[in-house]
């Protein structure tokens, strides 16, 4: 279990995800990416390890592209057991927010391109069949 000292705050969370408190706090409440730590009761503060900043980056370009609700809880959910070698690539989340690793990505998937090493993420009717790696 990590300490204290070894997690990170909302401040610090906000300033490496380029998302806003009002937005971290949702997530967090409603399950989307909770806190390692969670706060209990007045003058406590909720901590995030610093492997859920890429997570929270995920959820945060897939909210700005319209994903919501069980898509962003499920996508969340999965990409915290992605391998380190994982969140080098590329990845399609689908309609129902399975999220799938891939260097090829099957014409006509429906969904959202996703490129992990900068959490960022494309919309698309029509994936290319290949995607350069």
């Amino acid at each position: 279990m990590l300490g204290n000292e070894e997690l990170l705050r909302a401040d610090d969370v906000l300033s490496l995800s380029d998302v806003t408190y009002r937005q971290l706090d949702y997530w967090a409440r409603s399950g989307v990416v909770p806190p390692y730590h969670g706060a209990r009761g007045s003058g406590t503060q909720r901590r995030w390890a610093l492997e859920q900043v890429r997570v929270v980056r995920l959820v945060a370009a897939l909210s700005r592209l319209g994903a919501e609700g069980a898509r962003l809880r499920r996508a969340a959910r999965e990409a915290t057991a992605l391998t380190e070698e994982d969140w080098t690539g590329l990845a399609v989340i689908d309609a129902d927010g399975r999220l799938s690793v891939t260097g090829d990505v099957p014409y006509g998937t429906e969904g959202y391109l996703v490129d992990l090493s900068a959490c960022r993420a494309a919309a698309s009717t029509e994936l290319p069949v290949s995607v350069p790696a």
